[in-house]
């Protein structure tokens, strides 16, 4: 028995325990290392994102105080059928058929219903704000 086995009376047994505890503990802390430059990388990702996409408070919707459309909302869907009382003077102003200017509100309501269709869902998926300016630049493009 050596002297420094007579200061340290642990058995080889628990020697091997601890040297297996010091190896697992190595371990977990390059796997948390390893997490933790995983998780640095996708908050620096989010928070690009974040700032592209920043919405200002004033324009994010609060619950307990709703925005009121309902005029300008009708007044917005009205447009679809403004044209329609008026389709016999824009055929004798154009010199069309009445038949070629009833076409007038059909593609105005069917742009409406293609907009329902795929512009719409899109607003569920993606972030409403992030959406209105890539549409955005798609039509000044």
């Amino acid at each position: 028995m050596t002297q420094d086995d007579a200061l340290n009376p642990a058995s080889p047994v628990e020697k091997r325990h601890s040297s297996s505890t010091a190896s697992t503990k190595a371990s977990q802390a390059e796997s948390a290392l390893e997490e933790n430059k995983a998780s640095a990388e996708a908050s620096r990702w989010k928070r690009l994102y974040d700032r592209c996409t920043y919405t200002p408070k004033r324009c994010r919707y609060d619950p307990r105080a709703p925005v009121k459309l309902t005029t300008w909302l009708n007044i917005l869907f009205a447009n679809l059928y403004y044209a329609q009382p008026i389709l016999n003077r824009l055929a004798d102003e154009f010199n069309v058929s009445y038949e070629e200017s009833s076409r007038i509100p059909t593609f105005a309501q069917a742009g409406y219903a293609t907009g329902m269709a795929f512009i719409c869902p899109l607003g569920d998926i993606v972030r409403r704000r992030p959406l209105t300016l890539y549409m955005d630049r798609a039509v000044r493009n």
